[in-house]
């Protein structure tokens, strides 16, 4: 498989779990944390591998400046992406005391269920 094949997958997955680890601090489970942090690190030592074996020649310009450009573009793109695509992932699956916010000192409902409180509550007024 094409070295920018790999990278770029690699590199999509780096800011994918950048993104749920840094979601993961914010919520209230520990488990979901450690997963996260487990991942994101391992993917970015992997990242680094790729990057100081196969592709240090690019980045340091030694093929001219519009390669060392384009390989920064490159990466700026992957990474945008898997952090895009990681936000939207944790939004679809966060529940629970996996949620951005949640904490066990406070109680937390939907959207959902504080429109139905709302209404009960004006229809008593």
């Amino acid at each position: 498989m094409n070295i920018w094949v790999v990278w770029g997958i690699v590199l999509c997955l780096q800011n994918l779990s950048f993104t749920w680890v840094s979601r993961a601090r914010n919520s209230g489970s520990l488990k979901r944390h450690m997963i996260a942090g487990l991942l994101s690190n391992g993917v970015w030592f992997a990242s680094q591998v790729i990057m100081l074996t196969q592709l240090m020649d690019l980045l340091t310009g030694k093929y001219g400046l519009w390669y060392a450009v384009g390989t920064g573009v490159f990466y700026t793109v992957a990474t945008m992406l898997g952090s895009l695509v990681g936000h939207w992932v944790c939004l679809k699956t966060e529940k629970g005391s996996a949620a951005v916010g949640a904490n066990k000192k406070f109680a937390q409902i939907t959207k959902e269920e504080w429109e139905a409180i709302k209404a009960k509550v004006e229809s008593c007024g």
